[in-house]
């Protein structure tokens, strides 16, 4: 009979920023320094919205047009929102951008859609 390895679950919901499951499995969950610098202006919402977007565009840049330009508006997105004081107008025009260039991963753009909402609540 084969050991199993992996995850064996009859309903409920795992929800982790990381997971590892199986022999030698290592899993790691990194902060970036955008989501650090937001955590600690107390902006803990926004800097959750922000991994959100960052990890399910690692997940679906296949799906992307163009990933590496969606992967820089994202950057500097971050760079924009851990400002002392934010552009609103820049701001607001990056996340159009982004928004545009997501559109084909409903998920994606819902995550987008987010972060522009409680950015824009905040600036």
């Amino acid at each position: 009979m084969a050991t199993n390895e992996g995850i064996h679950m009859t309903g409920g919901r795992i929800d982790a920023g990381a997971l590892a499951v199986g022999s030698n499995a290592r899993a790691t969950n990194s902060t970036t320094a955008a989501e650090q610098a937001l955590t600690d202006q107390g902006h803990t919402e926004l800097a959750g919205r922000l991994a959100e977007v960052v990890r399910l565009l690692e997940a679906h840049a296949a799906s992307l047009d163009n990933p590496d330009e969606v992967k820089e508006a994202t950057d500097t997105i971050a760079a924009e929102l851990t400002r002392p004081k934010p552009n609103r107008t820049t701001l607001a025009g990056l996340l159009t951008a982004l928004a545009a260039g997501v559109s084909p991963v409903a998920t994606l753009a819902t995550a987008v859609d987010a972060l522009a909402r409680t950015a824009l609540a905040l600036f």
